[in-house]
């Protein structure tokens, strides 16, 4: 029997998180990064502890920022987000009125649980504030993302091999946002294995190493045609990063190649087939139910779209309100179908002023960080933007959590002297034995 956040037991759950983040705020956002890739744990209790538990980190990180006096993220992305906040806010408030109080109470969680990422960001930047205690994350990710393919490789083994139990899901209850979130966590995994492993930790490297593994097999699993290509991508920018970190247009069109070859085998047929036969069996008859569901997937989603770029020039200045596109949506086309791609969702509840007030935030952080700081982060912003053409990531706290690890990581772990020490070592043949300061070449 599902509970509540309200009942005894949510309410003594919900409490021993506070106590706990409270005393050990540290230990509690590295359990918390331990245990958000699980969006399917309201199917479960009946209520999202994530939701909550991010809150109380935000309050300890706010706590910590008004005793430090010292500020950790720049100025310019705390304003952008209060604006982009406040004017989701009163744009949703302005629009209740034609919404029922299901899809009303829809808009409200999509708000909360993007203000709940966005604190969890906040957290890492003000609670994590040395070199020592971001290593001590890497170990906790990557087992996590472990656990996650483990299940869900675990899921693909029974369910293809008698054929006819459809994708893999994992706990995300979803094959594409699964999909998604591992393609990103893998280059986020490779981006740890450059900087954040001294010689001497040999078994962490181990664990990244079949973390990796796992990640990219469960990523094929889900058979996902956006979630394969964001992981070929990823790993083809960051080979492209490690051999010359020195940015040019070829150099970046010749590392975007396999991403590109990728999409045309996945959306000529051929994984197509191959998805089919795995999740319908060879029965010709439930082969030919699967061709026809998957078009009708396919022009929902196109429709949906094309309804998204109506809308967009009926509110191109500040939306229509996020989390309301379903609604909408059904309300005037009858097809109670969301939007599956971040842009669009951005500039269909916020419009063009939202949309701006958002990358305001990233170039604020981006800007904040150092250039060889940016070039660590770009196969993790290539595989980002490339899921966010596919999902809708604007109230994902796991992908927030993730993204929130890896900007951390970057500005604890990445400096001048190590980008330097990793080029000389690609330029030597890969094969020095010298003690790098973030990472060793020699035993990968």
């Amino acid at each position: 029997m599902l509970t509540s956040a309200t009942s005894l037991f949510g309410v003594t759950l919900l409490g021993a998180l506070a106590l706990f983040t409270v005393i050990r705020p540290r230990l509690a956002l590295m359990c918390f990064v331990f245990c958000v890739p699980c969006p399917g744990l309201p199917d479960v209790l009946g209520f999202d502890p994530r939701l909550y538990w991010a809150f109380f980190l935000g309050v300890c990180a706010l706590y910590a920022r008004l005793t430090s006096g010292e500020a950790k993220l720049p100025r310019l992305a705390v304003l952008a987000w209060l604006g982009f906040v406040s004017l989701a806010a009163i744009i949703i408030w302005q629009n209740h009125f034609g919404l029922d109080s299901e899809d009303l109470e829809s808009a409200y969680s999509f708000f909360r649980y993007f203000t709940a990422g966005s604190l969890v960001f906040f957290a890492f930047r003000q609670l994590v504030t040395t070199r020592e205690e971001m290593l001590r994350f890497i170990p906790v990710f990557a087992s996590s993302v472990l656990c996650v393919s483990i299940e869900g490789l675990w899921e693909a083994i029974h369910s293809y091999a008698v054929g006819g139990g459809g994708r893999i899901e994992g706990l995300f209850g979803n094959p594409n946002y699964l999909a998604g979130f591992l393609a990103l966590s893998v280059s986020i995994l490779l981006l740890l294995r450059r900087y954040g492993l001294t010689p001497d930790r040999v078994r962490t490297r181990k664990l990244l190493t079949v973390a990796i593994a796992a990640g990219t097999l469960c990523c094929i699993s889900t058979l996902s045609r956006g979630g394969i290509t964001a992981l070929i991508l990823g790993i083809s920018l960051n080979w492209f990063f490690l051999i010359n970190p020195t940015m040019n247009l070829k150099r970046l069109v010749a590392a975007l190649i396999p991403a590109a070859v990728t999409v045309v085998i996945l959306t000529t047929g051929q994984l197509m087939s191959v998805r089919f036969r795995v999740t319908y069996s060879d029965d010709p008859n439930t082969l030919d139910s699967a061709t026809v569901n998957q078009g009708v997937e396919d022009l929902s989603r196109l429709e949906a779209a094309l309804y998204a770029i109506d809308l967009i020039e009926q509110h191109p200045v500040f939306g229509s309100g996020i989390g309301t596109f379903a609604a909408t949506n059904y309300k005037n086309t009858g097809n109670y179908v969301a939007n599956h791609d971040t842009y669009l969702e951005i500039l269909t509840g916020t419009g063009v002023v939202g949309f701006s007030l958002l990358a305001g935030i990233l170039w604020a952080l981006a800007a904040a960080l150092t250039p060889p700081q940016r070039k660590s982060l770009g196969a993790v912003l290539g595989v980002t933007l490339a899921v966010c053409a596919t999902t809708d990531l604007m109230q994902a706290l796991e992908f927030f959590a993730v993204l929130a690890l890896a900007h951390s990581f970057v500005t604890q772990c990445v400096d001048v002297e190590s980008e330097d020490s990793i080029r000389d070592g690609v330029g030597a043949g890969l094969g020095s034995e010298a003690q790098w300061p973030g990472f060793s070449m020699s035993q990968d």
